[in-house]
């Protein structure tokens, strides 16, 4: 089995990631891969073309576009995270460092990917497809977990769901995020430490800074940005404001958000 968590970036896709592992964990799966590089492109080859045995399961967590059919003997599900792209973009520019008035052009660009690649998912891949809403994550993460638990067809007991919702409560992530804030960085932006380096890495930010990434669940010290949803609306000015509503408007009511 591959699970392909794809998708718009900044919906909650990596909490939906790291269930999924937990979920197979839970079960006595052997989850790969067990380090998960910055650039999953690395592992699509090896998940589709490799020899999964039956107590393996590949989750790979992605941006990109797959192919579709996808070019693989193996059952294969994604799971496609949905949010209101105008907080999904802002959380965004958030995360990389940007700034909402020399980078707007690029939020602009990322935003209507947002929409694309979400659009694409959805609609291309039929069954194997499920859609988790950013709102529903947030507001009952346990009714998330079950749906997908009943997508990948694993039954799991009330205590199995208890603690993987303690496991990944925003209590629990924002802690391992301000501990991440902790480690200590060279001049180069570079880990220090060996033992730090086995563990985590850093990636570059938009204005040059660096955030740390954990090797083993892919979160990054500044994943959380904090933004409340609508807050897009006095975070960005008007005739920014005008323009977005502009390109979404279709796209948002298409989802079920009010524009």
């Amino acid at each position: 089995m591959i699970v392909f968590v794809a998708g718009m970036p900044r919906a909650g896709s990596m909490w939906t990631y790291n269930v999924v592992r937990a979920i197979y964990e839970t079960k006595g799966f052997l989850v790969l891969p067990k380090t998960i590089p910055t650039d999953e492109r690395k592992l699509f080859t090896d998940a589709l073309n490799c020899e999964v045995k039956e107590n393996e399961v590949y989750c790979i967590k992605t941006h990109f576009r797959l192919k579709s059919p996808l070019p693989t003997k193996h059952a294969a599900k994604i799971i496609c995270n949905v949010r209101d792209v105008r907080d999904a973009c802002l959380s965004f520019m958030r995360f990389m460092h940007a700034d909402y008035k020399a980078d707007f052009e690029a939020g602009i660009t990322t935003m209507v990917g947002m929409m694309n690649i979400t659009d694409y998912y959805l609609h291309t891949f039929g069954d194997d497809v499920l859609g988790v809403r950013f709102e529903d994550l947030n507001n009952n993460p346990q009714s998330v977990v079950e749906n997908i638990g009943a997508f990948l067809k694993i039954e799991l007991s009330k205590g199995e769901k208890k603690e993987i919702l303690r496991e990944f409560s925003k209590p629990n992530i924002q802690k391992k995020l301000r501990e991440m804030k902790k480690i200590k960085l060279d001049k180069h932006g570079q880990v220090e430490g060996d033992e730090q380096k086995s563990k985590f890495e850093t990636v570059k930010n938009r204005d040059g800074t660096y955030r740390v990434y954990e090797k083993t669940t892919a979160f990054q010290s500044n994943h959380i940005t904090a933004t409340r949803d609508g807050e897009w609306k006095t975070y960005f000015g008007k005739n920014q404001i005008d323009r977005i509503n502009n390109i979404t408007k279709e796209w948002l009511l298409r989802h079920g958000y009010k524009v």
